[in-house]
């Protein structure tokens, strides 16, 4: 194998780790129980390196148990001064934190449609929602949770690098449930710290016209207001929800097996060559492991 094909396969585990590891786009089971719907509705203000919005959930008790408190996941406070479980390990913080010692956190503003709530855990991780009547197996109940997502300057997972914005884990989400109850997870450094259950999701996101956003999903659709633009996503039955912007981003789309495969890149002198390898590569995973389960790989 020549020097040059060992740099392209090289490139493409690089992308398809990427990929994977920052959208979660491991496919569930064609036919789960679905019962969470998330519908984020947000703003990027680039000003204040701030995600303002709210999420309305509809959660429908999957258990066999009362349920009278409903635990969400607030991932962004991993990033705040002082927190307990640091997101990224002190090996790589030097090169992470471009410009030195930089924070973020999660505040929640509202939860309309609760009795009660409150930031708990282990490391002020988890929002605690006391419920207004309790919910019985396959009763549901609909929350509106306000929130701002202040964002570190850090090359990481969820946060703003010097060509992107990086939005992994950026709105509250529900706690996985194991055994009937949901299970608190810290944000570790090293590996996958994020147990959830696959949803339904759906985004309007409104940001500065000179961004191109990248996120999970399909069904995507633009539109331009003025000085802003409109971003609009779904996707049905996945582990979780994630976007990239840029004002930088170049892309290439082609399809592969009735699927849209898009490239976006900032900088790439032969873009053209790492489109057809990520096309073969697609290829060859759907051949070897089976079909992608979506319509849209980005």
């Amino acid at each position: 194998m020549g020097l040059r094909m060992r740099k392209i396969l090289v490139c493409i585990v690089l992308i398809t780790s990427t990929v994977f590891a920052f959208f979660g786009f491991t496919g569930c089971k064609k036919t789960p129980k679905a019962y969470t719907r998330y519908e984020i509705t947000a703003e990027y203000v680039p000003e204040r390196g701030t995600l303002n919005g709210t999420v309305k959930v509809t959660f429908k008790n999957p258990t066999d148990n009362e349920l009278s408190v409903l635990k969400f996941q607030l991932y962004p406070n991993a990033y705040r001064k002082n927190a307990l479980y640091r997101p990224i390990s002190s090996a790589y913080e030097g090169s992470a934190y471009y410009q030195g010692e930089s924070y973020g956190e999660m505040t929640i503003s509202s939860v309309n449609g609760s009795k009660n709530w409150e930031i708990m855990g282990e490391d002020e991780n988890i929002l605690y929602v006391d419920l207004q009547n309790s919910l019985f197996p396959d009763e549901e109940v609909v929350l509106d949770i306000g929130f701002i997502a202040k964002l570190a300057n850090v090359n990481h997972r969820t946060g703003i690098t010097k060509k992107t914005v990086n939005l992994g884990n950026f709105f509250p989400i529900l706690c996985g449930i194991k055994n009937g109850s949901f299970v608190e997870t810290p944000y570790y450094s090293d590996g996958d710290p994020f147990y959830g259950d696959c949803a339904e999701f759906s985004l309007n996101l409104t940001l500065p016209k000179e961004y191109t956003a990248v996120s999970t999903g399909g069904n995507v659709e633009e539109r331009t207001l003025e000085s802003k633009k409109v971003y609009t996503a779904s996707e049905k039955n996945v582990r979780d929800f994630a976007m990239i912007l840029s004002k930088e981003f170049k892309v290439l789309s082609a399809e592969e097996n009735g699927k849209t495969l898009s490239y976006y890149y900032c900088a790439d002198e032969t873009p053209q060559k790492t489109m057809s390898a990520v096309q073969e590569s697609f290829v060859f995973f759907e051949k070897t492991f089976g079909e992608y389960p979506y319509t849209h790989y980005a």
